[in-house]
């Protein structure tokens, strides 16, 4: 059976989809409850929450648990699109360092960096925390960037809000992919994970218009794309090859967050 034509068409870059025009009411939830009920939702599971490994991997573990089947079929990823590798944490000089992508695609045709993030991006930050931002403004050894793509780390330098998004190190990732890419296709996807029913909580919201914006800014010089896991997987949910891993993993990672009323005063 064919692969869902929409992943297909992120490589001709044409995914796009509204998340929340229909969900009028939003919710609070704290942090550290959305990490704990993940918890509590993997210790039903017959998951040991209190091994030493459990709290290392945490983090990785939704990408290294989705990637791993298709870094083992980098031919079969796409349909009549061969990769010739298929990567983790594959590190890319950026001109004036390195950067580290979480997943890695590429042939001749097309360099993939696939940023993946579990619950770290919801702890909010100031955007240019530790003033990296100004290392990439008037440095020769980045002539390979598009012109004008200073802007988008000043616009960054400039923003005083704290963001949910990491944009240093989705700044970073563009630079090493842009770096790399020779004549090739080029395309960051960013992929993260939700709660089944996250168009209710306003984190997810605010995250989701943090990563229209930083779009916007970077389609000129780069392909961006952002995708929840879930509808990751559901472009692979009727494939042979990957349904019953893909079924796995919604098993593990797919709820619905509790809205206790204490904790769910709509904004």
């Amino acid at each position: 059976m064919g692969l869902n034509s929409e992943w297909q068409d992120f490589i001709e870059d044409i995914i796009g989809t509204k998340e929340y025009e229909d969900e009028p009411i939003k919710y609070k939830l704290e942090y550290d409850s959305i990490i704990a009920q993940i918890k509590d939702h993997h210790k039903k599971l017959g998951l040991n929450v209190d091994k030493k490994d459990y709290e290392d991997n945490f983090e990785n573990s939704i990408c290294l648990d989705t990637f791993s089947v298709f870094k083992e079929n980098k031919d079969k990823i796409i349909e009549e699109k061969s990769f010739d590798e298929a990567t983790f944490e594959k590190h890319l000089d950026t001109g004036i360092g390195s950067t580290s992508i979480d997943f890695f695609l590429e042939n001749k045709d097309a360099i993939i960096g696939i940023d993946s993030r579990f619950t770290e991006m919801l702890k909010m930050k100031l955007p240019n925390r530790q003033n990296e931002l100004q290392n990439y403004i008037n440095r020769k050894e980045l002539s390979y960037l598009p012109d004008g793509f200073d802007k988008l780390a000043r616009y960054y330098i400039d923003l005083k809000e704290e963001l949910y998004l990491d944009v240093v190190r989705l700044i970073k990732i563009s630079m090493g992919i842009l770096n790399n890419k020779n004549e090739r296709q080029a395309r960051l996807l960013y992929i993260y994970w939700a709660p089944l029913n996250y168009r209710k909580l306003e984190m997810y919201q605010k995250h989701f218009s943090e990563i229209e914006t930083f779009k916007n800014k970077m389609r000129r010089y780069l392909s961006f794309k952002s995708i929840t896991y879930d509808k990751f997987w559901s472009f692979y949910q009727d494939n042979e090859l990957f349904k019953d891993h893909i079924a796995k993993l919604r098993n593990k990672y797919n709820f619905e967050c509790l809205l206790p009323p204490s904790m769910s005063s709509p904004l």
